[in-house]
């Protein structure tokens, strides 16, 4: 039986969105609201690449491996990272499917989710997909990003190369999750974004 099923009608909530859109500020009220526990998809990234070699997953491993990755345009990081994401979608199901199964209520962000996480397929076995949500912040205003990069990293210096990249992405993951059971929602306001977001996936 589920004991948290009235008050909480899922046990995974996963939050995506480009880089420097809010989603470890937004997670960290969540996780204080609800008590649940947050978990980084960067981990996943990590211990992945730590097990594989760039022959065996060359993706994966190639900002690491190819000095060329920083000249890469915007929309061929992009490209880049999205197909680094859906390397990682095996992993990522695998741990929505433990908590699910196991009824432990966990909010699962960052930047290595796209909507289609949450299509059908039979890696996801007898999940109950009901029990999952998926929401993906977005920030239309580059300057805003470039902004947040800044106050994250002031040691970085001009932020509006990274800027772009988020904005090519972010714009990807909102017409991706059109039709899908993903949810895109507007980071601003910023003070209602955890209320807005609990009242898009209740």
């Amino acid at each position: 039986m589920r004991s948290s099923a009235g008050a909480r009608p899922w046990d995974v909530l996963l939050l995506g969105g480009a880089s420097a859109v809010g989603k470890s500020t937004v997670s960290r009220h969540l996780a204080r609201d609800l008590g649940v526990v947050v978990t980084q998809i960067d981990d996943v990234h990590t211990a992945v690449r730590a097990m594989t070699t760039p022959e065996q997953l060359p993706d994966l491993h190639y900002w690491h491996t190819s000095p060329e990755a920083a000249s890469m345009s915007p929309e061929q990081m992009v490209d880049l990272h999205i197909a680094v994401s859906r390397l990682l979608m095996p992993a990522v199901r695998a741990v929505v499917a433990q908590h699910v199964e196991d009824d432990s209520p966990v909010l699962l962000e960052g930047d290595y989710l796209v909507p289609e996480i949450m299509d059908p397929h039979p890696e996801w076995g007898s999940v109950a997909l009901d029990r999952v949500r998926a929401v993906f912040l977005h920030e239309p205003d580059t300057e805003q990003v470039a902004r947040n990069l800044l106050s994250r990293e002031p040691d970085e210096g001009d932020q509006t190369g990274r800027a772009r990249v988020t904005q090519v992405f972010g714009r990807w993951l909102r017409a991706e999750c059109i039709g899908r059971s993903a949810l895109s929602i507007d980071v601003r306001p910023f003070s209602s974004l955890p209320e807005r977001l609990l009242t898009a996936i209740a």
